[in-house]
């Protein structure tokens, strides 16, 4: 057995030719959510560790998950996200300038929000912005409280265009439930909508999801 928990799992998926991408979170015994100096400073060594452990073993890391949401962030805000992308961002780079860092996991596809993270600095510390825009159990095309998914595409295409376009998209969660149920649907309905979902991030310049 390794060291680091998921370790044999990792070596399983680079056993058929995938490097995963990891999710850096959430707090700690020592420094709960970071939101200082010493906690940033804390966490990006976290990060370093980890990338000179695992190595070429991954494909990057992604900087904590959903902070936007409310559930994880320990009642910080913008400010203290873009400070540990920051710390993260630079430390990883310190050991591996190929590594790839993602900033945002957030909950739906808030552009505004990543606006405002943007406006702090985040642009120039991470390398793909990710989001999850979930619609379930909602067909991609349907509008509704979260709009639809060809909405948040097109907000967050032209977010992107505004500060260059220089960074990948990527969805790294999104999906629909399947079973029996207000919030399921069938297999043949989750085929359907994963296909028009994949269909409009193509067009709206999704790097990978």
């Amino acid at each position: 057995k390794s060291t680091f928990y998921a370790e044999d799992y990792i070596n399983a998926l680079n056993e058929i030719g995938i490097k995963p991408m990891i999710v850096l979170s959430y707090s700690n015994k020592f420094y709960g959510v970071p939101h200082n100096e010493e906690g940033y400073e804390a966490f990006g060594e976290y990060a370093a560790a980890l990338a000179r452990h695992l190595g070429d073993k991954v494909y990057g890391f992604e900087v904590w998950n959903e902070w936007n949401g409310g559930t994880w962030n320990g009642g910080y805000g913008n400010e203290e996200y873009v400070n540990i992308i920051k710390s993260t961002y630079t430390h990883l780079k310190e050991v591996d300038p190929n590594i790839k860092v993602a900033a945002g996991a957030a909950i739906t596809a808030p552009y505004f929000w990543f606006e405002q993270l943007f406006e702090l600095g985040a642009f120039d510390y991470c390398d793909i912005i990710s989001y999850h825009p979930y619609c379930m159990p909602d067909n991609p095309d349907q509008k509704t409280y979260r709009g639809n998914i060809e909405d948040n595409y097109e907000n967050m295409y032209m977010v992107m265009q505004k500060y260059g376009d220089a960074k990948e998209q990527w969805i790294t969660e999104w999906g629909w439930y399947t079973g029996t149920g207000g919030s399921y649907v069938s297999d043949q309905t989750q085929a359907a909508y994963i296909t028009r979902g994949y269909i409009n991030g193509m067009a709206y310049g999704i790097d990978k999801i």
